[in-house]
């Protein structure tokens, strides 16, 4: 068919033509039962899915006259951020939020995934709050200065402000009785994506959505706790129904705790930096569900006889043993640097540039303000490496207990990194030091220089290697990804 044809090419000029001579082509299907204006947006052509969209009646998107095709235009204007015109196909047909499309998807549930688009006021990390009040700063600077990055900023607002508006026409049909399990559904899709701004605004409109469980009795905050999805955990302090969430079981006998001690996803867990801080995380998670969980039902066994205690100890066996070998093979790869940088300290502080006087034995340099530098970097470069080198010995030869992995371990791995780091840039220091006093008076000073770049490449490979870890050991250590400070909802 023609129009088909150039909603391939996306000459928007060929689908006028086309149109103005035969309008009812609008509403002829494809062999995959689409029309001409879903076609054009699943080819990536949205100046001529916008014309088309505009020309087509709106009774070829109805779900009662038109089955499937507004749910599948909704889909690619959600995929390919239109939220413009998908507002206004919502607003215009609103039966479309629960209508299916061919694959069963519907347009509630793209919406409860729009993470990226809705913006959280419920953000628990200190250090990604930080970031964000540093973004909000950078952003009033460039629109006062009017800087280049104003229109993506703009654009940016645009599309919060018409996810914000999704929003809206979802919390006001929450409470229709007739949809209930297609919006818990979403909600429990929202929880699982870790959607805040939707569970909390959908929840407020109809608070009954929160005692719904799905098939096996699992209400939102198991979602969030099976899928790690902090911001979505820590509503539940904020909840005014806390002990009745907090004390339920599935249809398995499985507590908040079962479900905390079950292992997350292989996705899940990839988000995490190494097998001990995956470790790490999981207990963080085990530890804090265990807090709200009373003590009367923290040992009650489920429904295979395991209490949670030892299905968490079942399920992360095989993490656990992978913490415990990648935590040695990181620390001894690092210890045997500590010992190298030791060893070069040690002799580098017996043998002073400029070599001694032979009279009175003190160095013939010291009154040079480079040869004090050198000392104190050398000084420092040898009590670094030497507690790097005995932080990491104490790790070879820790009890890998399951408690460990909590802080202690990543407590020494930091220690151990930080004072490696440390020892590293002080004997690069010394070593310009020293390089600095043989070349200051001589005809060679012009190479002190070319010597600094190229004593900063190892550590620039240092950095480049280890300090993603000691970031992620650091924020993951002393940054809790979990709050108590919410407020009281529904």
């Amino acid at each position: 068919m023609p129009l088909f044809i150039a909603t391939i090419t996306g000459i928007t000029e060929v689908a006028e033509c086309l149109v103005n001579k035969n309008y009812n082509i609008l509403g002829i299907l494809n062999s995959t039962k689409e029309l001409p204006v879903t076609q054009a947006f699943l080819n990536g052509h949205q100046e001529m899915g916008r014309y088309l969209y505009s020309k087509t009646p709106l009774e070829y998107f109805h779900p009662e006259k038109s089955p499937l095709q507004g749910a599948m235009l909704l889909h690619c204007f959600l995929q390919t951020h239109c939220f413009d015109i998908a507002l206004d196909l919502l607003n215009r047909c609103p039966e479309l939020l629960f209508a299916p499309d061919k694959d069963d998807w519907k347009p509630i549930h793209g919406i409860a995934t729009l993470n990226s688009a809705i913006p959280s006021r419920n953000e628990p990390v200190f250090w990604k709050r930080l970031i964000f009040d540093w973004h909000r700063l950078l952003q009033w600077v460039i629109s006062t200065y009017n800087l280049i990055g104003t229109k993506k900023i703009q654009e940016h607002k645009l599309l919060h402000a018409q996810a914000d508006k999704f929003l809206d026409l979802v919390c006001k049909n929450a409470g229709r009785s007739d949809q209930m399990s297609v919006i818990a559904d979403a909600l429990f899709l929202a929880a699982k994506e870790g959607n805040v701004e939707f569970v909390l605004r959908v929840s407020k409109a109809n608070p009954e959505l929160l005692l719904l469980g799905d098939s096996s009795f699992q209400n939102i905050f198991c979602y969030a706790v099976r899928n790690r999805q902090a911001g979505i955990f820590n509503l539940i302090h904020g909840l005014r129904f806390k002990d009745v969430v907090v004390t339920g079981k599935d249809k398995y006998g499985n507590t908040l705790l079962h479900v905390a001690a079950a292992q997350a996803s292989a996705p899940v867990l990839n988000r995490i930096y190494g097998p001990m801080l995956q470790m790490q995380r999981e207990l963080q998670w085990f530890t804090e569900v265990e807090s709200l969980i009373p003590s009367t039902i923290r040992g009650v066994p489920n429904d295979d006889g395991m209490t949670a205690e030892e299905l968490f100890k079942k399920e992360h066996r095989d993490l656990m043993r992978q913490g415990e070998i990648w935590v040695k093979d990181t620390a001894s790869s690092c210890s045997v640097v500590g010992t190298l940088i030791v060893t070069i300290m040690f002799t580098a502080a017996f043998t002073v540039p400029g070599g001694n006087d032979q009279t009175y034995g003190f160095p013939l340099l010291i009154k040079q303000p480079f040869f004090q530098v050198f000392i104190f970097s050398t000084v420092l470069s040898l009590v670094s490496s030497s507690t790097s080198v005995l932080t990491f010995l104490a790790v070879l030869t820790s009890h890998y207990s399951k408690e460990k992995f909590l802080r202690s371990l990543p407590i020494e791995l930091i220690l151990g990194l930080s004072s490696l780091f440390i020892s590293i840039v002080s004997m690069m220091v010394a070593f310009l030091s020293t390089i600095n006093l043989m070349l200051n008076h001589s005809n060679y000073s012009w190479g002190f220089l070319p010597i600094i770049m190229l004593a900063s490449v190892p550590i620039f490979l240092f950095v480049l290697s280890q300090f993603r870890l000691l970031r992620h050991s650091f924020f993951a250590t002393y940054g809790s990804i979990f709050t108590k400070n919410v407020d009281k909802w529904p």
